[in-house]
């Protein structure tokens, strides 16, 4: 009898272990779920160059069941952001973090960018040239016939074009209208090297662009201006580290055509990009100035604004330094562009991923997603227990990724394979160890991902 009681204890007790573990809270089971970061990327045996897709089933397989209705989570994201203000026993500290608003978005996605396949045609982009240098008024001292070179291509040698293009520091680039029959497609051409135009495409649309104006007024050439940060020696940053275009919006400054306040200004540059440009945003995707620099230049001042895109509301993580570090074989391609005006009336300068790069769904949308707690709980679980990290700004963004991978082929690791995919993510910026630290959290399936911004 005492042996069939102790039976009984003992299966009890496991009942007890069982419900105990059935009723686990959210948290304990993210820190299982966390460690997954494939973001539904597979591998497949085929012989063919695609071996790694993105995968519908793999990546719904991992969705969060105590995601909530977007709207709920909105309500309760100033809770949750002093939640987070007033944590005590953490290594994260949000005292001094700028939680940015979160934005009126209904529902998310995935999204993808085939850069090949949706790449511009010749006349397409011969056909942007045209209009931009009659927009400027360069069409009568620019030929496009002397001017429009191939910077990268695979199809045409060397001796092919010996002379059409005969700087050294460039190299060799072929002239487009000499080669037509063998340039696939328009991108990754520019007119370059001339002072008073620039103008650069890639597949996905324009990539830089200067109507001269600024070289003209400053005497630099485009060469010594192109890709370059703004530097002492010939414009000198006024707005001082952690001002915004918040501080400035109500200010006006002597331009080259006038007095002109930032927010005139600032519209004036959305209008373009939206409104104005050869090439206007892709469906679904918008553009929104997210931040400001004030410079001297002589006896005027210009402005520079960064910007960002959003699809269907959402903005895309942007990143004012491109130095950045990958982890794993995931690199983050956080939107960089600026747009700068010395006149005030037109955008003279911009260099950043076109606005008219089209994305393409791969999953169902979502109206369920992380509250920011349970997002911040993701991070706990997944960066461990050591990480202390002041963290400066909390925002809900597309994160847009970059996976390249490679195969051996005599001993050299080569290109095979690029997936660009973008997730719904929370961000986390901040400060460890004096490092400036990248974190997203996968707002669907609390994968994470981070970088370190690297000078």
């Amino acid at each position: 009898m005492k042996k069939i009681n102790s039976c009984f204890v003992w299966l009890f007790i496991l009942v007890l272990i069982l419900v105990a573990c059935s009723k686990k809270t959210g948290h304990e089971e993210k820190k299982i779920r966390s460690q997954n970061t494939s973001g539904g990327i597979v591998f497949s045996e085929s012989s063919s160059s695609d071996r790694y897709s993105f995968s519908e089933e793999e990546y719904l397989g991992n969705l969060l069941s105590y995601r909530k209705p977007i709207d709920e989570v909105r309500e309760q994201y100033e809770a949750d952001c002093e939640k987070l203000r007033n944590l005590e026993q953490s290594n994260y500290k949000f005292g001094n973090c700028d939680f940015k608003e979160m934005k009126d978005f209904t529902g998310v996605t995935v999204l993808k960018s085939d850069e090949e396949s949706e790449s511009i045609s010749i006349e397409d982009s011969l056909d942007v040239f045209r209009k931009e240098l009659k927009r400027t008024g360069r069409d009568k001292e620019i030929k496009l016939e002397d001017y429009v070179i191939e910077t990268i291509n695979h199809d045409i040698k060397e001796e092919e074009c010996v002379g059409e293009f005969g700087d050294a520091e460039l190299g060799w680039y072929p002239l487009v209208f000499k080669h037509l029959d063998k340039i696939k497609n328009g991108s990754n051409f520019a007119i370059v090297d001339t002072k008073n135009f620039h103008l650069q495409m890639v597949s996905t649309g324009i990539l830089s662009f200067s109507d001269g104006k600024i070289n003209e007024y400053t005497g630099y050439s485009m060469r010594d201006a192109f890709h370059e940060m703004l530097t002492g020696d010939y414009a000198e940053l006024v707005s001082k580290p952690g001002e915004s275009l918040n501080d400035y919006k109500d200010m006006s400054y002597e331009l080259l055509d006038g007095k002109i306040s930032v927010s005139d200004a600032a519209d004036m540059t959305r209008n373009f990009f939206v409104n104005e440009s050869p090439l206007l945003p892709a469906e679904n995707v918008d553009v929104e100035i997210c931040d400001f620099e004030l410079y001297k230049v002589k006896d005027s001042f210009m402005y520079r604004f960064w910007l960002r895109r959003k699809y269907e509301e959402v903005p895309f993580a942007y990143h004012i330094k491109m130095g950045r570090k990958r982890y794993n074989d995931v690199q983050f391609r956080t939107d960089y562009k600026f747009a700068m005006t010395i006149t005030g009336k037109e955008v003279n300068y911009y260099y950043g991923p076109p606005e008219h790069q089209k994305f393409e769904p791969l999953i169902e949308r979502q109206t369920k997603v992380l509250s920011l707690e349970d997002a911040f709980h993701e991070l706990e679980a997944k960066m461990g227990e050591n990480l202390k990290c002041n963290i400066s700004k909390v925002e809900f963004v597309y994160a847009q990724t970059h996976r390249e991978f490679f195969k051996d082929k005599n001993n050299d690791l080569l290109p095979e394979q690029i997936i660009n995919i973008v997730y719904p993510c929370w961000e986390f910026t901040g400060y460890s160890m004096g490092d400036k630290l990248f974190c997203y959290v996968d707002a669907l399936t609390g994968d994470v991902y981070y970088y370190v911004e690297v000078n």
